[in-house]
């Protein structure tokens, strides 16, 4: 019985020798019907089976049983010659599951390739979508064979990472966790992008680091040339997220001028005020979720995240923040209190009104408090949140800590100073944020460098200072974080002046000193015990020096 729904399942099926029912004109005028109607419903390029195979059109007939034959042009049931078969033509077998998953006609309105808002570009025939050699889209562009054997690793930590986020949260908050990504894949694809390629940079993926951002850097040059688009809520999230990639990538330049972009944006907006709630989402889901772990919509402030990435932005590449300090808006201290010992919840309480006239000490003893809370097991997502908070208290304070101006040499009170807030910012983005070693080695070759130019100014001032035992927490967290040959040498180099100056001839006494100042055993015990063998080794080779 003929299925109008299906005009491809009526065959006929032929048991036993053909030659039996040759001369059956019945059988003979149906098999002939059939076969002049499905080469007619194969479409314009399927006139005959042994047209170019390359047409996308063509339907192939397919048979159901092994003595379905037909001829050259019309089914001839003889048994005079080998009959040619017709078989069901299978789609092409690849061992690369990407590529069959890329040519899916369901998965081409999703495709990061396509269109605008998300679709394809137009095909002209359905040729395109099943993939003809013609066609643009036919081109494996995410196979395998795209990543070097190298980099294939890589992504699976990276993909590790991303889905362990995921899982930790999502007992806390799917729903904004979901529609987050939701709207990646399926409201804007600069912001797709500008995420993609912070997760790049972050996990490591190889050379292929900057496609993302190159398709972020055209999708936000597009909508550059309309007035409307230049300031809607994507494309400053996309710029916003942009200037994160260039930090992780150690690009000042580029950093810089979308900085400046996303401030211009947000004054054609009307300034921070209004912002609206879904651009406050864009930007602060993934600073949250890349950079300091899950976000939670009902602690975010209406204008936080811009302020996030201006802070920084400005503890990177030791500028001014662009936009006003605004205050966290819940207490730490009742988001924290079952993760603080009772005197460290009096601290912070006291720390948290008083942010403004923190002094070094104030600073130290705030990291080591919010550094407990970061290696609690397990670390709840409103602690992720609330520490959030706390960086960006530390960040603001140190940026806005004045001079000394009652000092004799104010050149050599600024250098010290500025000593220490590059060191608090490299042990917030390494230890409280776990940045890559490429944002950290910026920071690190500027404190280097800073520390090279007070030394020159009174080197013997320096090793009389008053907080002497800072000055070696600082140089013992750019130790730490250094990864340049020549800047590591140095810093162990001055590491054993102060050592000398300090009077620790032993490895307690070293990792006592460093642990009374600031956080160091908790996050660098290890540390702190090879830099001390490399210390004793310094002595033992370059005793002349000390």
């Amino acid at each position: 019985m003929e299925n109008p729904g299906r005009p491809m399942s009526k065959f006929v099926t032929l048991g036993g020798n053909p030659a039996e029912v040759a001369s059956d004109d019945s059988v003979r005028r149906l098999v002939r019907s059939n076969a002049s109607r499905s080469t007619r419903r194969g479409g314009a390029g399927g006139a005959s089976l042994r047209s170019n195979t390359r047409t996308p059109n063509t339907v192939l007939v397919p048979a159901l049983h092994r003595d379905l034959a037909s001829g050259k042009s019309r089914f001839a049931l003889t048994s005079r010659k080998p009959l040619t078969r017709v078989r069901r033509q299978a789609p092409p077998k690849s061992g690369n599951s990407l590529e069959t998953e890329h040519l899916n006609p369901q998965n081409l309105s999703s495709h990061p390739t396509g269109g605008q808002n998300g679709s394809p570009g137009s095909v002209s025939s359905n040729g395109a979508l099943l993939g003809s050699p013609e066609s643009l889209l036919f081109k494996p562009m995410y196979s395998s064979s795209y990543m070097s054997v190298q980099t294939r690793p890589k992504v699976s930590v990276m993909a590790r990472q991303f889905f362990s986020q995921v899982v930790q949260i999502q007992h806390s908050h799917p729903q904004s966790m979901l529609n987050s990504l939701e709207g990646l894949f399926k409201r804007d694809q600069a912001i797709f992008h500008a995420s993609l390629s912070i997760a790049s940079v972050f996990y490591d993926t190889g050379a292929n680091d900057l496609f993302h951002c190159q398709q972020t850097l055209n999708l936000v040059a597009r909508r550059l040339s309309d007035r409307a688009l230049q300031i809607k809520d994507e494309t400053i999230g996309a710029v916003g997220l942009l200037v994160i990639h260039n930090i992780f990538t150690g690009s000042v330049e580029n950093s810089n001028l979308h900085m400046n972009g996303l401030q211009q944006m947000v004054e054609a907006r009307g300034g921070l005020s209004q912002l609206p709630t879904g651009l406050r989402k864009t930007l602060g889901q993934y600073v949250c979720l890349v950079v300091r772990g899950p976000y939670n919509k009902k602690r975010q402030t209406q204008s936080d995240a811009p302020i996030r990435i201006d802070t920084f932005h400005a503890t990177t590449w030791n500028c001014h923040p662009r936009f006003p300090f605004i205050q966290p808006h819940d207490d730490l201290t009742s988001v924290l209190g079952e993760s603080l010992s009772s005197n460290d919840l009096r601290l912070l309480k006291l720390y948290e009104k008083n942010y403004m006239t923190w002094s070094k000490h104030d600073v130290l003893q705030v990291l080591k408090i919010i550094t407990a809370v970061r290696f609690s097991d397990p670390l709840a997502v409103f602690n992720r949140l609330a520490l959030s908070d706390a960086d960006y208290l530390l960040e603001y304070r140190l940026l806005s800590m004045p001079e000394e101006k009652e000092s004799p040499n104010p050149e050599f009170s600024a250098g010290i100073q500025q000593l220490f807030r590059l060191a608090v910012f490299i042990y917030i983005n390494k230890v409280l944020r776990a940045m890559p070693p490429l944002n950290l080695g910026s920071i690190v070759s500027r404190l280097t460098d800073t520390l090279r130019t007070t030394l020159s100014l009174d080197s013997d001032r320096l090793f009389n200072h008053p907080d002497l035992n800072i000055l070696l927490w600082t140089l013992f967290i750019g130790r730490v974080a250094g990864r340049n040959v020549g800047e590591r040498r140095y810093l162990l180099r001055e590491l054993v002046r102060v050592c000398g100056f300090l009077d620790l001839r032993r490895s307690a006494e070293f990792e006592k000193c460093l642990d009374e100042v600031g956080p160091a055993l908790q996050p660098f015990k290890t540390e702190c015990e090879e830099i001390w063998i490399e210390i004793e080794d310094f002595k033992s080779t370059e005793s002349h020096y000390i």
